[in-house]
């Protein structure tokens, strides 16, 4: 699951965290601030110089500009940073997303959030965010994703804002815990997705392709649990798709019957 983050004026997420962050979600980073009434979106595929770029920028400009800031793990379109978050619905606006939407149809190439931006977000009047109606309609269609969006003003708005949580000082928030520290490593797990596990990455990986049952098999391991791809959390069961593990409440969530926009 990806982590998106939204750092208040004059604050700054922690180094540790960032890199926690990343080796959770390591299949690109952005983030995007104002810089002379304009927003800046810098983007990247490895992490070192993002964690250059962004304390750099934020020593710059975090007093002056709220920072918004996407950590991302692939579920839909190529991974590149074509499809790295934040994404620029107009001039004046740009957004991230944590989550699945499933009210977009697939595409090979664009990701969900691509997709959902294209068709909804790109098409609404300016000023949409202000409009408790359109808010509450993009709730409803995003299901338990979030949206955090930052305009060129430096104002940060985010739907779905009690589905994350605020740091102790209320100046940064979080789309999930991604940022905290774990024990697991990722590892691939061929045509089913990728798990946690404090094993050996390529011993353990060898065990699982090999092993049909995998998901029985991973489930019955006493020394670890499988990550829950959309809310992160490390279950005892999960179900397997083309979107990766799912857990039961999860799938309740994300697979309402009869979803409409």
């Amino acid at each position: 699951m990806c982590l998106l983050i939204t750092q208040k004026k004059g604050s700054k997420v922690s180094n540790k965290k960032l890199g926690n962050a990343w080796n959770k979600n390591d299949d690109g980073v952005g983030y995007a601030f104002v810089k002379n009434n304009k927003i800046e979106i810098k983007k990247f595929m490895t992490f070192k110089p993002f964690k250059t770029s962004f304390n750099s920028d934020v020593k710059k400009y975090g007093n002056d500009s709220a920072f918004l800031i996407h950590f991302r793990y692939a579920t839909h379109g190529v991974t590149s940073e074509f499809n790295v978050h934040p994404f620029r619905v107009n001039d004046n606006l740009v957004f991230g997303h944590n989550g699945v939407i499933h009210t977009v149809d697939d595409d090979k190439k664009l990701s969900d959030t691509q997709v959902f931006n294209n068709i909804i977000l790109k098409n609404l009047d300016n000023g949409f965010l202000n409009n408790d109606g359109i808010r509450l309609l993009i709730s409803n269609a995003i299901g338990s994703s979030k949206l955090a969006f930052l305009d060129s003003s430096g104002h940060i708005n985010i739907i779905n804002e009690h589905l994350g949580h605020w740091s102790d000082d209320n100046n940064i928030w979080y789309s999930n815990d991604g940022y905290k520290s774990c024990n697991y490593v990722k590892v691939n797990i061929g045509n089913f997705g990728q798990a946690y596990t404090s094993y050996n990455r390529a011993n353990y990986t060898r065990k699982l392709n090999k092993n049909s049952g995998i998901t029985d098999r991973m489930t019955k391991s006493k020394s670890m649990g499988i990550r829950c791809d959309y809310c992160w959390t490390t279950q005892k069961t999960t179900k397997s798709n083309t979107l990766g593990h799912i857990c039961d409440s999860c799938h309740e969530t994300y697979y309402p019957q009869n979803i409409t926009l």
